[in-house]
Order: C-alpha cells, then structure tokens, then sequence
C-alpha cells in the first residue's frame, strides 16, 4: 500500500477505534490516599536537618506537593543556582537546574553547587533529573557512568553529606487504540520508547546503588492508589509508565501525583537521616 494510503486508512481506523474507546471505557475511580501514620514523624526529622534538594527548573511539582504537606510544614528555602550563604539550617533548600533535555548539564551544576557551598554543608543532598532529559535516544549508559562518577566525587569531598539518588521519572504512554494502531502501522512509538529508555537508567541506579538510600521516584509513578501497576510490553520486555491520573500533560505531576510523591519523598529523606544521622 502506497505511504499516503497507509497514512489515510490509519487515520479513519484510528478516529474510529477512538470512538468506540470514548464510548466503552469510563474513566477509573481513583482511591482516596490511605492514612499516614508515619508521616508525622517523619516530618519531625526532616524538619530539623539540612536538605539540599536539586531539581528541574521547569518542574517544581515535588516541592508543590511538600507545599501542602500537614502542618508543621517544612521550612523550604529556594536558593540561586550559584554558591552563597552557608546552607539554612533546619531547611529543605531547593535549587533549579535547567533546561530539560540537557541532564549531564544538570549532573555537573549538581556536583559544582555542592564542591562551591560552604560548610557546614548539606546533610542530605539528592538531584532529580525531568521526564524530558531522557528520551528514546537516550544513551542511559554514558548518563548514568556520568552520574556515578559524579557522585563518587562527591562522597569523597563531602564524608559528612548522605547522598539519595533519585530515579528518573516517567512519561505517560499511548495507550488503548492509539498504542495498538502505532505499533500496527509502524508508527513512531517515542512516548513508550522514553520509559524504555528511562527504565534503563532507573535499572542502572538501583543496581549500583543497592543498599544506599534510594528514593524510587519512578517506581511510585507507575503505580495507582490502589496498588495496580501501569506497565507496558515492548519485546519480551515489560515496563513501567506514568500513572495517566498523575498528569495531565503525559510527564508533570497534577496534585495528586504531587501529594503522593512529596509524601514519599519525605520518607525517603527520613530513613536515609535514620541510617546516616548527621555529625
């Protein structure tokens, strides 16, 4: 079949399957977030350490879920992306790295920020790449030998600072007709070929970071409320994807993938202070 002709019959048979999809598929209850009963406490260590929290310029979505975490909130403090004052105590300070597609370019400004500051320094410090610095070209490799040589830097300079890696977050996918029709009609696949691509990274740092303080970003993404798991096969090999219910523009969190992560992130800070209480 002539490309102009494939294109046309893909485009009918898609608006079509669209509608029919419209028509069969009600949109899923979302739960109410479970109670919390760490949360509290977790808060409390937090509150009192010195957190250094690196993140997207064009995504602040963790910081506004932490925003709206219970009272005591924390004290959150946004810092310019070159050295200054001493970092507050008893602060989350945050510092934007950007623009997005360029994550070696946020690596380095990481490690640049953190050798600049002056002491005492952070005790916990963690860098969160976007959903737009990886994509399906990603080499995730060279980023992630990148990223560990970086951080093994670091830890040299800094003993004292307790490093949380943080995977990289994920994309919303095609899915239903539209996902079935791209990969008929051999279509590009860019969505789904992303979250390979960053679950190949996320591999990586889980890997060789096993038994250090993670906070698996990704892995709470791909999953509802409920416990179901929002995962994809390409190959013989499945993967995970952005809750849809989390976003409303395939990658940045609405306020309830926000709540959900800030909360975990807290924990993720709380039992990395636990095991590495600061000197």
């Amino acid at each position: 079949m002539p490309e102009s002709l494939r294109v046309l019959a893909a485009v009918l048979v898609l608006a079509l399957a669209l509608g029919c999809e419209r028509e069969a598929t009600a949109p899923a209850a979302v739960p109410s977030p479970a109670p919390d009963p760490q949360l509290a406490a977790d808060l409390e260590l937090v509150r009192a350490a010195r957190v250094l929290f690196a993140h997207a310029a064009e995504d602040a979505g963790l910081l506004a879920g932490v925003a709206r975490l219970p009272e005591p909130s924390l004290r959150v403090v946004a810092l310019g992306a070159g050295a200054g004052e001493p970092l507050p105590a008893a602060s989350l300070s945050h510092v934007a790295f950007g623009p997005d597609g360029e994550p070696a370019a946020k690596i380095a400004a990481f490690e640049e920020r953190l050798d600049a500051e002056p002491q005492p320094g952070a005790d916990v410090a963690l860098l969160e790449l976007s959903c737009g610095d990886l994509n399906p070209e990603t080499d995730t490799k060279a980023l992630f030998t990148h990223y560990r040589e970086a951080i093994e830097r670091l830890k040299r300079a800094h003993p004292r600072t307790v490093f949380v890696h943080v995977t990289a977050p994920l994309g919303v996918r095609d899915t239903g007709a539209v996902d079935l029709l791209k990969r008929l009609m051999r279509f590009s696949d860019g969505r789904a070929q992303a979250n390979v691509r960053r679950d190949e990274y996320n591999g990586r740092l889980r890997a060789a970071f096993r038994g250090q303080p993670i906070f698996d970003l990704a892995a709470l993404e791909s999953l509802w409320p409920d416990g179901r798991a929002e995962r994809f096969t390409r190959g013989d090999m499945s993967h995970p994807s952005l809750v849809p219910a989390y976003s409303e523009d395939g990658c940045r969190l609405t306020s309830l993938g926000q709540d959900r992560a800030a909360r975990a992130l807290i924990h993720a800070l709380a039992d990395a202070l636990r095991a590495h209480p600061p000197h």
